[in-house]
């Protein structure tokens, strides 16, 4: 069994456009100043290894649905996630200007969010048991 996350792709289109050019410049920085001091978009990754410094990991792909988007794609893009039982890093951009980053662990199809230690030492555990 497998758990759901739902993320909002806020500014999907600026960050299409950043990366593949097409709009005037203009049009990006007036995205650029209303993202705030954080202009990362919404994504997840399934951790799979820490070395000490950096962790390892993977990017499982999601589902888009655009059935709510607005006209520009600014707003209304949902991603959808089937999660396997492991640990997940997650930066979550709710707001124009707020992002929230956290970790969970998927057991049994329940999603709970964790610290970054926790997750280490999940990750820690898993390499070090025998396989």
């Amino acid at each position: 069994m497998r758990a759901a996350l739902r993320l909002e792709l806020i500014a999907d289109d600026f960050f299409y456009h950043q990366k593949h050019g097409g709009r005037p410049w203009e049009w990006l920085l007036r995205y650029m100043m209303r993202l705030g001091s954080d202009k990362s978009p919404s994504w997840l990754a399934r951790m799979v290894g820490h070395d000490g410094r950096h962790f390892i990991r993977q990017w499982p792909d999601g589902v888009r649905d655009y059935s709510e988007a607005n006209h520009s794609g600014s707003r209304g893009i949902f991603i959808y996630y089937a999660l396997p039982d492991g640990i997940y890093e997650v930066n979550d951009r709710y707001h124009w200007n707020k992002v929230r980053h956290y970790f969970i662990r998927v057991a049994d199809a329940t999603i709970t969010k964790i610290t970054r230690e926790e997750a280490i030492a999940c990750l820690n555990a898993t390499s070090a048991s025998p396989s």
